[in-house]
């Protein structure tokens, strides 16, 4: 059941990236969909297995932090509902949690660096597409009409995983496959 819910984590996390390429309106179904299906399964597994691992404290303060961020929200209002900031600090959080309860070792945690990579590339390539079929329009690009300054992020996120992973892969395809994310995620 691990290998199942870890195999949707890795989704997930290919998904992030390019997000913004099938959506509904204002809403990224891809990475909800994926996201919403990984943590479900996670769940499953924990459940199944019996087995929940023991939290560091960096996980105890990040709990900590959503409460505390929840608690000014209320005492603060800006509304008649919690900010939407306020829910995308509890998916970092249940993030946070899938992946230190399913990529407990090196070889899955390289996994996930590789499929954020991935994902980066399928950004990186269609950006740098747009910039070449628009080049006359003097503006910026990014892939599947997401904000340029989102894109660059995900983009400049990549660009250390992508120098670790070809450093230090074993597996010489991944190595290549991280060497290579470095010029179109460096140009886009």
């Amino acid at each position: 059941m691990t290998k199942i819910a870890y195999a949707f984590l890795w989704l997930f996390v290919f998904s992030l990236p390019w997000e913004r390429f099938l959506v509904l309106p204002g809403l990224a179904i891809i990475s909800r969909v994926t996201g919403g299906v990984a943590v479900s399964l996670a769940l499953l597994a924990v459940v199944v297995s019996g087995q929940f691992r023991r939290w560091h404290k960096f996980h105890i303060w990040a709990l900590l932090f959503w409460i505390w961020a929840g608690a000014c929200f209320l005492v603060y209002p800006s509304g008649d509902r919690l900010p939407s900031k306020y829910w995308t600090y509890g998916q970092l959080l249940l993030g946070l949690w899938m992946v230190w309860e399913l990529a407990a070792t090196e070889a899955r945690q390289r996994g996930l660096l590789m499929a954020y990579v991935a994902g980066a590339y399928v950004a990186a390539l269609d950006t740098l597409a747009i910039y070449r079929q628009q080049a006359g329009a003097a503006r910026r690009f990014a892939a599947g009409g997401a904000d340029p300054n989102d894109m660059s992020m995900v983009l400049a996120l990549a660009l250390p995983m992508a120098w670790y992973l070809g450093m230090t892969s074993h597996n010489t395809v991944v190595k290549w496959l991280g060497r290579g994310f470095l010029r179109p995620g460096g140009l886009a």
